[in-house]
């Protein structure tokens, strides 16, 4: 392990962050897909562009999404989406039917059973279940924000997934790549919750950067920003990163 870097020790964090958008920017910047930020965190994967992209359809990716791979999630929203069509027909739906359906991605019955209960909530909630889930822009985004998070099933990244993609919100979600380069980059100290984190990037993210710098470190983090041999002599980051070598 090499010495600090101290090269990013003079830029305050907004500072450091427009620095990181740049170049990262510079390295992958092609218009941003929404899928990219939200399904699958092990891996690429197919294109979610078959996708319709409501904030339904974002949110209940974002939850098949979780602990698996781009392929698995996406096979799993095929086949939830096959089945049921509407979204809205998965609350009266068997859970077990559910779990056979989407199991190839992982932890089906858990993921299973947070569908039901999410779809209900908004069913409930929204006195019937729009896929746009409309009712969310009166809320605003602070409240809205508070609101998923307050239904089983759904963390504050998912959370921040629909609101960002579904809404064009500028809300930044935090995923295990992002968590990581927060890490590594010093913005984040060790111990640091995923939450917290994503609670100060929300802090100190201009709005006009959230969108770009979501997705671009998320592709940094699958590229170069590795958990395990990072490729640290390709990364435009080194010299801002006290942990380079």
């Amino acid at each position: 392990m090499a010495e600090a870097n101290e090269s990013g020790a003079g830029l305050d964090e907004v500072g450091l962050i427009r620095t990181i958008a740049e170049r990262l920017k510079c390295r992958y910047e092609t218009k941003p897909r929404y899928d990219e930020g939200i399904i699958g965190e092990k891996g690429h994967g197919p294109s979610l562009s078959e996708i319709n992209g409501t904030p339904l359809d974002i949110l209940v990716a974002t939850v098949l999404s979780q602990a698996t791979t781009d392929e698995k999630s996406l096979l799993a929203y095929r086949r939830l989406k096959d089945r049921f069509g509407d979204f809205a027909r998965v609350a009266q739906a068997d859970e077990e039917e559910i779990t056979r359906l989407i199991g190839v991605c992982g932890l089906g019955s858990q993921k299973a059973r947070h569908l039901k209960v999410i779809i209900s909530a908004l069913k409930r909630d929204a006195d019937g279940l729009d896929p746009h889930l409309s009712f969310l822009k009166k809320l605003g985004k602070e409240e809205a924000f508070r609101y998923l998070c307050g239904i089983k099933g759904i963390g504050p990244k998912t959370a921040a997934c629909v609101l960002l993609f579904g809404f064009d919100w500028p809300v930044f979600p935090v995923d295990t790549h992002i968590y990581r380069l927060l890490g590594r980059l010093g913005i984040i100290g060790e111990g640091t919750s995923r939450t917290a984190a994503q609670s100060k990037m929300n802090a100190i993210v201009p709005p006009d950067l959230v969108l770009s710098l979501h997705v671009n470190m998320i592709r940094h983090g699958r590229a170069i920003c590795k958990s395990r041999k990072p490729k640290c002599a390709e990364c435009p980051l080194l010299d801002l990163c006290p942990v380079g070598r």
